[in-house]
């Protein structure tokens, strides 16, 4: 097997290389300054630009349709975020667009992405490589003018394509997470960008599970390794699809602590069964439609994560699966077949059952992608190895994210969320357990 290369941090550190930037020994992202959306094979619109900002001022307008980037065309979503999550700052950046019935061409430089800047820690970009050979972005943070070796927390981070960095104001409480412990007073926090996010080489398209999970190994043996931190007080925040991958990735590893949100303890089928069936109900469907979609899911399903076929050879064998599926025919939310084929092998259950540490497991309230059962077997399981190690806190009107809504229809839909005002204040008074 080839040796595993890892290259050390460097403290936000930039080398011009060949022209381009370095940030800790990788080019940074963009940022574009305006959002598209696919919209047809071949086109994606632009739905939103920054006032004053470089692609404004480059030419282009809201609704613009653009048919290439850099001389390059997309057919999908998926190729279309790949190509994006690709282009870095300070690089010239041209679009064939469609205005009206007009054929243009508009070029601009993007600035680079900003950078984090806690007041009160110190923040370290760096990059770690794998097997393949592939550079992923890192960020550790830790406490300004503490010294000795400190405790330390590291994010398992979700199933999407989105990037562990918070620039600016938290978005949910999940970001409120992220942003809390990175400006922690007692914590280094160690975070990994997957392949083809932020800075990071490749393309999470088409990253598996098992490179992502090389990845949080290969991090969390390096930081073990630092200096600053106490090897004996590590701790793991997992979030979402996190949470379960929590689990899996402490066994044998002396974890102090998990905090954890938005879990999965079932298999992959089965959770998605429940989901499909929450999320038809959302949409305003009756019961006895929602009953005669769900046994054509359970075929897709079965066919798909257990028998390891694609959704495109599924919906082939079986052509009157099509309208069930709403999603790429070789991917579903971003992420390759294979991945979830690989989350299907996984037994959360056994995983939890092997935990005999604290643990704080946080539910909101109005979460319709992940249930409550979930969450309350996970403080069952750790229990039974020692009594109250695991504790549940429901965060009242919260979605998945941990964002606030009046409604858990409006959580759905995603309409007026806020951030949650308790949720920090529960997680620190756990933490002050912890340390006594």
């Amino acid at each position: 097997m080839k040796k595993i290369i890892v290259l050390s941090f460097l403290l936000i550190c930039v080398f011009p290389v060949l022209g381009q930037p370095l940030i800790g020994g990788l080019a940074r992202q963009a940022n574009l300054e305006m959002r598209m959306k696919f919209t047809s094979p071949n086109l994606a619109t632009i739905e939103k630009l920054t006032a004053g900002g470089m692609a404004e001022r480059g030419g282009l307008r809201i609704g613009d349709q653009v048919q290439a980037i850099n001389g390059k065309g997309f057919s999908n979503r998926i190729s279309l975020a790949g190509m994006l999550a690709g282009l870095k700052g300070g690089i010239s950046l041209k679009l064939n667009i469609l205005r009206g019935n007009k054929e243009m061409e508009i070029t601009y430089t993007p600035l680079s992405k900003s950078l984090e800047n806690p007041p009160q820690s110190i923040i370290e970009y760096g990059n770690l490589t794998l097997r393949n050979g592939q550079k992923v972005r890192t960020i550790i943070t830790k406490p300004k003018n503490k010294i000795g070796k400190l405790p330390a927390i590291f994010l398992v981070q979700w199933l999407s394509c989105s990037s562990v960095e918070i620039v600016g104001e938290p978005s949910d409480g999940a970001d409120l997470l992220i942003k809390h412990f990175s400006q922690h007073p007692d914590f280094v926090m160690m975070r990994v960008e997957k392949l083809g996010v932020g800075d990071s080489d490749g393309s999470c398209a088409d990253c598996d599970l098992n490179t992502e999970m090389e990845m949080n190994k290969i991090a969390l043996e390096y930081l073990r390794k630092r200096e600053d931190v106490d090897n004996n007080h590590i701790y793991l925040l997992g979030l979402s699809l996190g949470a379960g991958l929590s689990a899996v990735l402490g066994q044998s590893q002396n974890i102090k602590g998990y905090i954890v949100s938005g879990a999965c303890t079932v298999t992959w089928f089965e959770h998605m069964m429940e989901l499909e069936r929450r999320r038809l109900a959302f949409l305003g469907e009756s019961f006895p439609q929602i009953n005669a979609k769900m046994s054509g899911y359970a075929t897709l399903y079965q066919k798909y994560y257990i028998e390891q076929m694609t959704p495109e050879d599924v919906i082939k064998q079986h052509p009157s699966l099509k309208n069930l599926w709403y999603e790429d025919p070789q991917h579903q939310y971003g992420r390759p077949a294979q991945f979830y084929q690989q989350v299907q092998a996984l037994n959360f259950e056994k995983a939890w059952s092997e935990i005999n540490v604290p643990t704080l497991v946080i539910y909101g309230e109005y979460d319709w992608i992940m249930g409550l059962a979930d969450h309350e077997k996970i403080i069952k399981l750790v229990n039974q190895n020692g009594a109250n190690l695991a504790e549940l806190f429901v965060l009242p009107k919260a979605d998945h994210n941990l964002q606030i809504f009046e409604s858990q229809q409006k959580a759905f839909d995603g309409e007026g969320g806020m951030l949650p005002k308790n949720l920090i204040e529960v997680v620190e008074n756990w933490w002050r357990k912890q340390k006594d």
